[in-house]
């Protein structure tokens, strides 16, 4: 069912004797801004689209209460929301799938996600955090996606990811404040398969800042400021299939940099200070296939390097093979 149009100005009603389960009610780029606890009374849906609505402060608390019992995914994408009231899901224990993408949201208020423990999918990329506090997203055991990204989080408490930790899968935290990860920031999230931190403000990596992420495949954290890789920076990502350190200010790695990545498949180090790769960077990456160095400065490569690696990029620069 589609109310879309810029002549839509609230929620259209529904007859109480109407005995069926709409799959959607869509009403994204309308114009919408203000719900009150009564638009949606006689409405059973499944999944509900805002998405576009200039709703601003136009929510209130138990706004989507009536619509408890059957809707699974919740859309407010690009509504110009500056502040979550406490008790806006408090009804809605089926929920799924929840877009706040691309808000003006600075704060969630403590348990306002209590009484969402199905929920799957929560999109909270392009807002204004700065922080998230360790309780937040406690009641989010089955949690599979995070999107954070597009934010101004400076920092990951303890403990704000362990709820998450038997489901999660995917994290994204791209386009942050982000300036140092703790041994502890990611250790609970046994289950994570992708993580982005790219455009962050990042320095190094420690040897212990991926620690727990032991089914993680794809890593990327370009476009940071990394001059520095522990030895064993990644050794406890034994699953990593694909790590992006493009972007960066990373004038040298050493032998030990990548150990333990045996299921390392691509690599791309374009656009850092690279002079040269010692013969065994990548000894233990048997199953490497792609390697990206361009825009570098490199003038050598070791044979090791290039027997192992199928495909090798290295635009802008002049290399030569060791003897």
């Amino acid at each position: 069912m589609r109310c879309q149009g810029q002549t839509v100005t609230q929620v259209p009603r529904f007859s109480p004797e109407v005995d069926r389960v709409f799959a959607e009610l869509n009403m994204a780029g309308a114009n919408v801004r203000n719900l009150h606890p009564d638009d949606f009374l006689e409405l059973r849906v499944r999944r509900v689209v805002l998405n576009g609505n200039q709703l601003g402060n136009g929510l209130t608390d138990y706004v989507f209460s009536s619509l408890g019992n059957h809707l699974t995914s919740l859309m407010l994408g690009a509504c110009a929301i500056r502040k979550l009231p406490q008790r806006l899901l408090v009804d809605l224990t089926q929920l799924e799938v929840l877009h706040l993408w691309n808000n003006h949201i600075d704060v969630i208020p403590d348990s306002f996600f209590v009484a969402n423990s199905e929920l799957r999918e929560l999109s909270l990329w392009g807002n204004r955090l700065m922080t998230i506090r360790n309780r937040t997203f406690s009641s989010l055991a089955q949690l599979r996606l995070l999107d954070l990204e597009r934010n101004r989080i400076t920092t990951l408490e303890h403990g704000t990811l362990s709820h998450t930790r038997g489901a999660l899968q995917v994290l994204r935290l791209s386009n942050n404040h982000i300036s140092a990860l703790s041994d502890l920031s990611f250790t609970d999230l046994h289950q994570l398969r992708i993580l982005t931190l790219a455009s962050n403000r990042l320095s190094f990596i420690d040897a212990r800042s991926f620690v727990g992420l032991r089914q993680l495949q794809t890593l990327c954290i370009a476009n940071n400021r990394i001059q520095y890789l522990a030895d064993g920076a990644f050794q406890h990502l034994l699953r990593l299939r694909r790590l992006d350190l493009s972007g960066n200010r990373l004038d040298r790695v050493w032998a030990g940099t990548f150990v333990g990545l045996n299921s390392l498949t691509s690599v791309d180090l374009s656009r850092n200070r690279l002079s040269r790769l010692p013969e065994a960077t990548f000894s233990q990456s048997h199953a490497l296939r792609r390697l990206i160095l361009d825009d570098n400065r490199l003038s050598t490569l070791g044979r090791c390097t290039m027997t192992i690696v199928q495909y090798i990029t290295l635009f802008h620069q002049t290399c030569y093979l060791q003897q």
